[in-house]
Order: structure tokens, then sequence, then C-alpha cells
């Protein structure tokens, strides 16, 4: 039974019916399932991709290089790290830019613990770091 309440065609649930019928509703939901099932397979592939900067380029964290010298390396080199992100790789930047103009003769960074004067850089973050790091004068 449909009753009509104020032009609108309500349900015996007085649910409103805007026109559509039950096999549509159906027909509706399973293909938004199907558009989730399908975006949640594509993200399940993909979620190894690290944004490098605000553009849209991606670069995968297995595709790095062995290791990156923070005294040379760029931004987007080192947000690419697993554990640092586009700000923290700035603002190791901006430090290594700001040292070398103070100080033209000599690295920023000569060695692991030098990473800890960057803010937002602390031990357990250089610890994380150590595997993907190589400093001057280091045979590693």
């Amino acid at each position: 039974m449909v009753a009509k309440i104020a032009g609108i065609d309500v349900g015996r649930r007085g649910v409103a019916m805007m026109g559509w019928t039950q096999r549509q509703r159906r027909v509706l939901g399973i293909g938004l399932l199907v558009l989730l099932a399908g975006y949640g397979v594509w993200w399940a592939g993909h979620r190894r991709f690290i944004p490098i900067n605000g553009w849209g380029e991606i670069q995968r964290e297995d595709q790095l290089a062995d290791r990156l010298d923070p005294n040379v390396a760029g931004r987007a080199d080192l947000a690419a790290l697993p554990v640092l992100g586009l700000s923290r790789a700035g603002k190791i930047v901006e430090y290594r830019e700001e040292y070398v103009r103070r100080h033209p003769e000599r690295v920023a960074f000569e060695r692991e613990e030098d990473l800890l004067k960057v803010e937002g850089i602390g031990v357990g973050t250089l610890e994380q770091l150590r595997p993907y790091l190589v400093f001057p004068g280091r045979n590693e």
C-alpha cells in the first residue's frame, strides 16, 4: 500500500519512495558494492607507492638507490625514504642549505648524529634512517 503525504509517495514503512523501484535500488546497491570492492583491490596493490611532491610524481621505496647522502640528496629523494615525509625532508634540506651558507668549507652532516640537529628528527627516527644513509668519508 502506497500513501501520498504532501505530494510524496510513502511506502508502508513510512520511507519515501522517490520514484525508485525495489529492483532499481537493489541494482544500485550491487553496483556500489562492486565499485567499492574494485577500489579495495586496487588500493591493496598500490599502497607501497610513496608520494614525492604535490604534483603527483611517485616513486616506490624499492626503487630507491642503496643509500643517500643527506649532504647532496634532494627533498624528493629524502622524502622517498620510508620514515621521512615531505615536511621532514624539507627541514633537512633547509638546515643543510643554512649550514652550508654559514660554513661554506664544511658539510652539514658529517655523521649520523648530526641529523639530530634538524627539527623533527629524533633518536628513533635516526635509528630507522641508518640503513638508508651514507656519510662522507665512510666506506659502507
